[in-house]
């Protein structure tokens, strides 16, 4: 399975760059979970260095351009706290280390430089996106229903996955699906921003609203719910902020939208308290607590205090989640940047999502913030398994490419809108 789906993904990036790189961020979630052996060498890690070898030896057509990727700054410093890291711990093959570890840094540079909002990329990108979203919604459904999930059984049987999920690992009634991806809120993740996503390109006008969008959106929506992650919902909730703006303009929307939210808590009143309650008394409703994660704090910074400045190195924090169980799940990006890269680590991290949120706002999309604001959340909050900090600066990536190039068309069009004439009566 592995080697075909890494020479379907390498016949489509030859054929098109763009395309392959992404038709590789789109799937991430599923195919990061293929890997050689059962090792760090997942398809996505691959595809990582082919698009940086192409770039490379491509670099007159990419990167002698004026358009440098105004998020490098962020990504270079926070990459290079991870060397820093893991050569003053003495980490051995540090390269493969950084490649396993960091390669997402590499696709969010590639996508930058490769993809260029076209009609055939974006073509190609929405039917990419809609049908792997309707693929994960449908299947995270039927989970959520049965309870049960051949695929991560397989993997789990093949050894690519380490944890499986229990048979009452139930919330809200309903058994908490993470369909084709390694956990539940990896799950959520994918389909809040490919949501938000597919919302904002449709009401720029990128593409159109038709009942093909509008079924894919509802399963969306319900997926991010039957995770059972509070998390997810939240950070659905602030991502949707950056639609805003749009349904501002068009009431309709707003109109149908408290319609649906109506007609479904009608006929879902129960369902409804169940999710409202546990936000309201999150000690009671099972799951992540404000005392494990008290616990998950103390215990990352027993371990941050043996080296406060540069960490203990890449990826110890599986280690320390072999020692401790008080820290097991380290549900917080905090947590694992203490451990393995210390304060450099947090400055720069910090520093990384500053460095969007300013590109942002200086480029006058001040409610895209919403997404990037939105995943921080997500990962403070909750670790998200599987998708790095870079995770959300893909999504942030393609919406900044496409808003800009909507906003050149708006000026065209205004430019080329003939003035009126005025007629001067002399009588």
């Amino acid at each position: 399975m592995y080697f075909l789906l890494l020479i379907i993904l390498l016949a489509v990036f030859f054929k098109s760059p763009a395309k392959g790189i992404l038709l590789t961020i789109i799937t991430q979630p599923t195919i990061s979970l293929f890997k050689i052996g059962g090792r760090g060498y997942s398809l996505d890690l691959v595809i990582a260095i082919a698009a940086l070898i192409y770039l490379l030896i491509n670099y007159r057509r990419y990167l002698i351009k004026r358009n440098p990727c105004p998020f490098f700054i962020g990504l270079g410093l926070s990459f290079a706290s991870y060397i820093i890291s893991g050569v003053y711990n003495g980490q051995s093959s540090l390269i493969l280390v950084l490649l396993t570890n960091c390669y997402d840094y590499i696709l969010a540079i590639c996508l930058w430089y490769l993809y260029t909002p076209s009609k055939s990329n974006n073509k190609f990108l929405f039917n990419s996106l809609l049908i792997y979203g309707a693929i994960l919604s449908i299947y995270g459904i039927q989970e959520a229903i049965t309870a049960q999930n051949p695929f991560i059984q397989y993997m789990y049987n093949s050894g690519l996955v380490g944890v499986l999920q229990s048979d009452d690992y139930v919330r809200f009634g309903l058994y908490r699906a993470q369909s084709l991806t390694i956990w539940v809120s990896s799950f959520g993740t994918v389909c809040c921003f490919a949501l938000v996503f597919i919302l904002l390109s449709a009401f720029i006008g990128i593409i159109k609203f038709n009942i093909k969008l509008y079924i894919i959106a509802v399963l969306l929506i319900a997926s991010v719910f039957i995770t059972g992650s509070r998390t997810m919902i939240a950070m659905t909730v602030i991502a949707l902020c950056a639609t805003l703006p749009y349904f501002y303009k068009k009431p309709r929307y707003i109109i149908l939208f408290v319609v649906m939210i109506f007609i479904f808590i009608i006929n879902n009143p129960e369902y409804v308290n169940n999710v409202l309650d546990s936000f309201l008394n999150p000690e009671d409703a099972g799951g992540s607590s404000v005392q494990m994660r008290q616990y998950q704090l103390a215990a990352a910074l027993s371990y941050y205090y043996n080296s406060p400045i540069f960490g203990n190195g890449i990826d110890f924090i599986t280690v320390v989640e072999n020692q401790s169980s008080d820290i097991l799940g380290a549900e917080s990006i905090i947590f694992k940047t203490l451990v393995d890269r210390g304060t450099i680590g947090m400055v720069t991290l910090a520093f990384l999502y500053v460095n969007v949120i300013y590109v942002l706002i200086k480029r006058k999309f001040y409610f895209l913030c919403f997404v990037p604001l939105a995943f921080a959340f997500g990962k403070v909050t909750s670790l998200l398994p599987g998708q790095t900090e870079v995770y959300g600066i893909f999504w942030t990536i393609m919406l900044l490419k496409l808003f800009e190039v909507q906003k050149e068309d708006m000026s065209e069009k205004r430019k080329n809108v003939p003035l009126a004439s005025s007629k001067i009566d002399g009588r």
